[in-house]
């Protein structure tokens, strides 16, 4: 039986408060600017970015404001698969991103897909989403991994990503994320004011999945599929919705 079991070591809480007090004290100040933030990572707190001991953090780019700032992270036993893979997912989040007082603008993922799965193997936080910081930030990765080699990009509709990897990597076929396109579908459901009458309406329901479902037909059937949803509509849903709705349904 521990020594401690029967003595009074006092509520939990002030202990608690102690230890809260004791981890601030080791840990560093939140950065109030990106810059600040590179300055950690690579001055007194060089050594908590490592994995494996090995420096995941690869530094601070950006020349001008339209290049803006962005800080690179790159996973050192996964960033093999820039060479061995050949389908890549990019995908930037606001939501995820530290703020910065609102400099970042968003944390940009990129993950290779081997074994059908997706391994995450950089993170950029990214203060701009121009096309020149796109440039910039593949050419560096480019020069981490020269043997970066891409044949499929699955992409979030960014455009100006989108115009980048077209201009450096040749021959790249580029595709929209399947996720993010039924996404976008549903938010235009709701600017419409549909929400209501496709969670009331099973079959008005139906119709906006079906829509969503469209992206995955072979490219010589969407337009088949894109009449047969019609049909549908016109046999289950016209005649059971206010006209109004129905305009604006299909």
């Amino acid at each position: 039986m521990p020594e401690f079991i029967n003595k009074n070591v006092g509520p939990f809480v002030s202990h608690r408060r102690t230890m809260q007090r004791h981890r601030k004290s080791n840990q560093p100040t939140s950065p109030q600017t990106m810059t600040d933030f590179h300055y950690q990572l690579t001055g007194d707190y060089v050594h908590l970015p490592v994995m494996d001991n090995v420096p995941i953090y690869m530094g601070k780019i950006g020349t001008d404001p339209e290049e803006g700032t962005t800080m690179l992270f790159v996973l050192p036993e996964i960033k093999n698969i820039l060479r061995t893979g050949s389908t890549f997912l990019m995908d930037g989040t606001f939501a995820a991103a530290p703020s910065f007082n609102r400099e970042c603008q968003q944390l940009y993922v990129i993950m290779g897909i081997t074994f059908n799965t997706g391994f995450p193997i950089a993170f950029a936080l990214m203060s701009r989403k121009t096309a020149r910081a796109y440039n910039a930030l593949f050419k560096w990765l480019l020069e981490i991994e020269p043997q970066w080699t891409l044949q499929t990009i699955i992409v979030d509709f960014e455009r100006a990503a989108m115009v980048s990897l077209k201009a450096i990597f040749n021959n790249v076929t580029i595709r929209g994320c399947w996720f993010h396109s039924s996404q976008a579908l549903w938010r235009k459901v709701g600017e419409f004011g549909m929400i209501e009458i496709c969670t009331g309406h099973r079959n008005a329901y139906d119709i906006v999945h079906m829509l969503m479902a469209l992206p995955l037909l072979p490219v010589d059937k969407v337009m088949e599929g894109f009449l047969s949803i019609r049909q549908f509509y016109t046999e289950n849903v016209e005649n059971s919705l206010p006209v109004e709705s129905c305009r604006i349904l299909l």
